[in-house]
């Protein structure tokens, strides 16, 4: 799951908010390993709910790119 949350992440927009339980596990890994760089916030639900606890990923690092880029090479 976090290898898949890493091609996520290089795919979307930054910052990119993370909010549902299967995200913030898959997470704790990358930012672990210096793969992304992320904060925790309290963010506002898109769906016009109340405040809730999410992580900010408002990078993905040299070593995530590298991670990725082996990721693909194993692949082929």
């Amino acid at each position: 799951m976090p290898l898949a949350l890493l091609h996520r992440i290089a795919h979307h927009p930054l910052p990119l908010v993370l909010t549902s339980d299967p995200d913030l596990q898959a997470i704790l890994p990358l930012i672990h390993a210096g793969q992304v760089k992320a904060a925790m916030q309290v963010t506002l639900d898109p769906w016009g709910g109340g405040p809730q606890v999410g992580i900010v990923v408002t990078e993905l690092t040299a070593v995530g790119r590298e991670a990725l880029a082996r990721s693909a090479g194993q692949g082929e």
